[in-house]
């Protein structure tokens, strides 16, 4: 069998050091002296080199606390009405306390402290601070009334049992089994009828009996995932596995919108998400499912578009590796022919716009289209975030 060694073992195994063991109020009617006992005998200690010098002498021997340290009395809490007491007077006795003669710190107060707690705490280096700042009562040999053993017995009361239906759920069931049970222990109550306020009384907790029932399995359906109906009891359910669901939000995809019936030369177009422009996606087998260009109902902004945006071709430094390297943050468009599928100023519209305004947080896919049909198309969507 395992020993726990515990600190206060480990303290009575030494003399370097003691601590507070309890603290006695010696008269209880007068509340204003204390005496303090140690674990470890003060007088049995060994002074620890740099304390005080020992002082007080008594027929023991020489005890290794010095009296005139701070000794306080400090309430919990602040106090009611003294709130910190020292002590005017304080001296070493042996006492007979359960048979052993034991060494003490007498304490006397000149007021008694109030009905709050208190800590005692003794400032000096031979008192281990885990027992220290002991908590205390100066009421605690006050005569009190509270969580004491009533003398006398009570007289036990003869007990009717009551038959209880459990299968009684419904107002019919309920209302059948309470005319029973007044049957049964009210024999002299024979007004059964609708008019009588017994039977009214007998009703409403019928009908009270039934709701309450129905509040019964409602609960106790919303406490499993197979008949629970709201969505806030799956979701609680759900977290008891460790599972989260996601709250779940619109279907959304992005469009790469192909631009027509623009000249080269014309400027950027302003495509406004308030004309709620409709899209339709085709699944298989399915109806079209209609969906809106924007981020939302509050979405007033506009896109500016242009045919010559609809594909740009991307320089190629080395035409033998036309994939870009994993980590690239830039890539440099290529003109074609007649320098027209770039983004220009030209484009842009009147108003003060600027390339910055128009494309940076702009989003772009970037596709690859190999000649080798065996290789596969890669896309990509990236986000602009500088322009030159």
């Amino acid at each position: 069998m395992a020993v726990v060694v515990t600190r206060r073992s480990q303290l009575c195994d030494q003399t370097r050091l003691t601590g507070i063991d309890f603290i006695r109020v010696v008269d209880p009617a007068v509340q204003t002296e204390l005496q303090v006992f140690f674990i470890v005998d003060p007088d049995k200690t060994v002074v620890t080199p740099g304390t005080p010098p020992v002082t007080m002498v008594n027929p023991t021997g020489s005890l290794p606390i010095d009296l005139g340290v701070e000794v306080t009395a400090t309430a919990i809490g602040g106090g009611e009405s003294v709130a910190s007491l020292s002590p005017t007077t304080a001296e070493w006795r042996e006492v007979t306390f359960d048979g052993e003669t034991r060494i003490v710190l007498h304490l006397i107060f000149a007021q008694p402290g109030d009905f709050s707690s208190y800590r005692l705490f003794i400032d000096h280096p031979s008192i281990d601070s885990f027992f220290n700042n002991v908590s205390f009562s100066f009421k605690q040999g006050c005569y009190s009334p509270f969580d004491c053993e009533q003398d006398g017995c009570c007289t036990q009361k003869d007990e009717h049992d009551v038959d209880i239906d459990y299968l009684a759920r419904d107002f019919e069931s309920l209302n059948h089994a309470l005319s029973d049970f007044a049957a049964r222990h009210y024999p002299e109550w024979g007004e059964d009828i609708t008019a009588d306020t017994g039977v009214m009384i007998r009703e409403l907790f019928a009908g009270l009996g039934d709701e309450f029932a129905y509040i019964q399995d409602r609960y106790a359906q919303e406490a499993f995932l197979e008949t629970a109906t709201y969505r806030r009891s799956l979701l609680r359910l759900a977290r008891l596995l460790d599972y989260i669901p996601d709250n779940g939000r619109n279907a959304v995809c992005e469009l790469a919108l192909h631009m027509d019936d623009q000249s080269p030369d014309s400027v950027a177009s302003e495509l406004n998400y308030a004309a709620r422009l409709a899209f339709w996606s085709v699944p298989e087998g399915r109806p079209p499912i209609a969906f809106e260009l924007g981020e939302g109902l509050h979405d007033n902004g506009s896109l500016l578009v242009h045919q010559q945006w609809n594909e740009m071709a991307v320089h190629l430094p080395d035409p033998g590796e036309p994939c870009l390297q994993a980590g690239a943050t830039e890539l440099f468009l290529a003109p074609d022919a007649d320098n027209i599928r770039i983004p220009r100023t030209t484009q842009t519209p009147a108003g003060g716009l600027t390339a910055d305004t128009v494309w940076i947080g702009r989003r772009m896919i970037l596709t690859s289209q190999p000649s080798d049909p065996s290789l596969p198309k890669r896309s990509w969507a990236v986000t602009i975030t500088q322009v030159d």
